[in-house]
């Protein structure tokens, strides 16, 4: 029977081998998610619920696709990774223009690709096969009728491309 006290506590002993341990990054994209209490909210729950499913070999990190000041760096601490969780406060606004839901600050869709492709690029170079990246947003909308080279939409879209390719070569799920 496995007791609750045995995940709730930190470990009071550390290594510096992660190879045993499963790698996860809890990706909060305060850039894109709506500024809406019950969204923020439901955003959190996902990331307390990765959190609370990690044995005491897991390691995680918190990361924020605009906000970087409150992110956690890797750790078996829950307390410190449901701590960060808690600071998270989404920035995106959200317009319709026509038919095409779009960010009112384009921005918010390169900073979450690019904070994409960089949490690939530090992972590809970390050892052990088992790395999971959560990725909690809306998402980067693709309008198919803009996807064309050297536009704004083609540009993020080259991006997220770029992103997935690094994300295999680092065995990333």
């Amino acid at each position: 029977v496995r007791q609750s006290w045995t995940t709730e506590i930190t470990p009071d002993i550390g290594t510096n081998q992660m190879d045993e341990a499963r790698l996860f990054v809890i990706v909060l994209d305060d850039a894109l998610v709506p500024h809406d209490p019950r969204i923020a909210e439901s955003a959190k729950e996902v990331g307390r619920a990765v959190v609370g499913r990690l044995t005491a070999l897991d390691r995680a990190a918190v990361v924020f696709t605009s906000n970087a000041t409150s992110a956690q760096g890797f750790t078996s601490d829950r307390q410190r990774l449901l701590a960060a969780i808690d600071t998270f406060t989404p920035r995106g606004q959200r317009r319709y223009a026509g038919d095409w839901m779009t960010l009112a600050d384009t921005n918010g869709y390169t900073s979450s690709a690019k904070t994409l492709s960089n949490i690939a690029d530090y992972l590809v170079n970390l050892p052990g096969p088992r790395k999971t990246v959560f990725y909690v947003s809306p998402g980067i909308p693709v309008n198919l009728k803009k996807l064309a080279p050297g536009t704004e939409e083609g540009q993020v879209m080259d991006e997220i491309h770029r992103v997935f390719a690094k994300a295999q070569r680092a065995n990333v799920t």
